[in-house]
């Protein structure tokens, strides 16, 4: 056994200050809350390949049976599987709709759904599954149906939504549109009008393409008004593209699976590349490229309509504002309804232990609850309002570290909202004089009169309100995506007050831990 020695013992104690102020030092570091998910972002990471790897899929069930996936043979029953089983290994539960054809044969839709968002204010975008008998079908519509299927595998990692966004994959649109048309068929006045759009995405990759947004802003379809809605849903995917700099042209609706949701009063939208209409024009060569004088889609419903006929350039930009329109709107519908997203704010945003605050808001579920938490721990449920209003008051723990922590406001199923809060330090009592004369007041609200009546009114906060939206829809005069601004109530982490003095201390407990050091003998 080794005797000890005093040089020991001032060595060991100048180890334990060291790791005390690096302990300091580490934990001054406050932490903000986390911002939203960024649609702009989902839009552009979205993974291409993955949708041209389902396509080369799609393909090859084609030439494994018979040179086709249309509805009612070998190739469109394994076409459903695949869809299918990609879908539940996403994490959906998919719902599988079936119904008779006017030919008399078993047909599907498939339904998938995001677990969170409001029900009653629902996204929806679909695209038909099938293929006429002549061809595999490949642009019309494997092309909608693979980028939709990316859409809803990466949404399902998007992180909560305010709005439900549901995706459906039509069966029978070759033979009459009858997938989408039994599927309106079947919904309730009030489901319908739960619907706060559908988007439609038929033949995006059309091998001579145009950039077509189907044209909400026409004043009639099918001799019937658009529904009110169809045209701000133009501008949300016409926006993205001006936001980045894509040439595009209003396309005129016709003929695919938006009919039915057109004719129940839905507002509608959707993408199109172009077919046998017409042949390309000078200008529209000139704006996306391609030959001039021939078809966008020379194929159309032909044995050529193959993979290789298939634009792999016009599928991924057009998947792009799929996507976008997909997170943006599952975020903030009021680009097109007026709904908006639940918002909250703290009133006061600093507090000291066992202080009362106040947090207000607004767009949640009526008569719900609602959680709040402050940091990891869960300090109260309320219930909104009959108008969607949050009014709550809540303590802030006595055990609350100084610095700054996170009040998260959570109603399900919608996206929680995060808060910053500064948790201010109690200062020591002072040794020395009369307590009455030294301690700090008992803290109380700013919303409380001096008496902390509970029943008055908070007063109107300066601090901006933090929501669970995106920014609005990108202007259309954009030239490229600026650089996304702070979301509203998420101010940058704070570096002063009980955060500096904790790392000041830090410093200072490392400074003397070296000069014991440097003494030891």
């Amino acid at each position: 056994m080794h005797a000890t020695t005093p040089g020991r013992h001032r060595l060991a104690a100048a180890l334990a200050i060291l790791l005390l102020g690096l302990a300091g030092a580490l934990t001054a570091t406050p932490r903000a809350a986390a911002a939203p998910p960024d649609p702009m972002a989902f839009a552009e990471n979205l993974d291409r390949d993955a949708i041209a790897a389902d396509l080369a899929a799609l393909q090859r069930i084609a030439d494994e049976n018979g040179g086709n996936r249309a509805d009612g043979t070998p190739g469109g029953d394994a076409t459903v599987e695949y869809l299918a089983t990609r879908l539940a290994e996403a994490g959906y539960d998919v719902q599988r709709q079936t119904f008779t054809t006017r030919a008399g044969h078993e047909s599907v839709n498939l339904i998938a759904e995001t677990p969170t968002g409001r029900t009653d204010n629902v996204i929806m975008l679909g695209a038909h599954w099938d293929g006429v008998e002549a061809g595999a079908g490949m642009n019309d519509n494997a092309s909608g149906t693979a980028a939709l299927l990316q859409v809803a595998t990466e949404l399902a990692d998007f992180g909560a939504l305010n709005n439900q966004v549901r995706f459906a994959f039509w069966g029978a649109e070759e033979t009459g549109l009858e997938g989408s048309r039994h599927y309106v068929g079947e919904l309730s006045e009030d489901e319908v009008d739960q619907l706060v759009v559908y988007y439609n995405y038929d033949m995006i990759g059309s091998p001579n393409y145009l950039i077509g947004v189907e044209n909400g802003k026409a004043e009639t379809y099918n001799d019937k008004p658009l529904a009110d809605g169809s045209a701000q849903a133009m501008d949300v995917q016409s926006g993205y593209f001006d936001a980045i700099g894509q040439p595009w042209q209003p396309s005129e609706m016709c003929c695919t699976d938006y009919n039915a949701f057109h004719d129940a009063g839905v507002p509608i939208g959707g993408l199109y590349t172009g077919g046998r209409e017409a042949p390309k024009t000078e200008e529209e060569a000139a704006k996306f490229g391609g030959t001039a004088g021939e078809f966008p889609d020379p194929n159309y419903h032909s044995a050529g309509d193959d993979l290789a006929n298939v634009s792999l350039e016009g599928v991924g930009i057009n998947a792009g504002v799929m996507a976008y329109a997909a997170a943006s709107l599952g975020l903030s519908s009021e680009p097109i309804n007026g709904v908006a997203p639940p918002a909250a704010k703290l009133d006061p945003s600093a507090a000291r232990p066992g202080a009362e605050i106040t947090i207000s808001g607004s767009g949640f579920v009526p008569g719900e609850p609602i959680e709040i938490t402050i940091g990891d721990q869960q300090v109260a449920t309320v219930r909104a309002g009959e108008d969607g209003a949050l009014d709550a008051r809540a303590t802030v723990p006595d055990d609350a570290p100084a610095g700054a922590t996170t009040v998260t406001i959570a109603q399900d199923p919608l996206a929680p909202i995060e808060l910053d809060l500064e948790v201010e330090s109690v200062p020591a009592p002072s040794p020395t004089g009369s307590p009455s004369s030294t301690a700090p007041s008992s803290p109380t609200s700013p919303s409380s009169p001096p008496g902390g009546d509970d029943t008055t009114a908070p007063t109107a906060s300066a601090e901006p309100t933090a929501t669970a939206s995106p920014t609005a829809v990108p202007s259309q005069t954009t030239a490229a995506p600026a650089p996304r601004p702070r979301p509203p109530g998420v101010p940058l982490a704070s570096t002063g007050g009980p955060a500096l003095g904790a790392a000041a201390l830090g410093v200072a407990a490392l400074l003397a831990g070296a000069m014991l050091l440097r003494r030891r003998t």
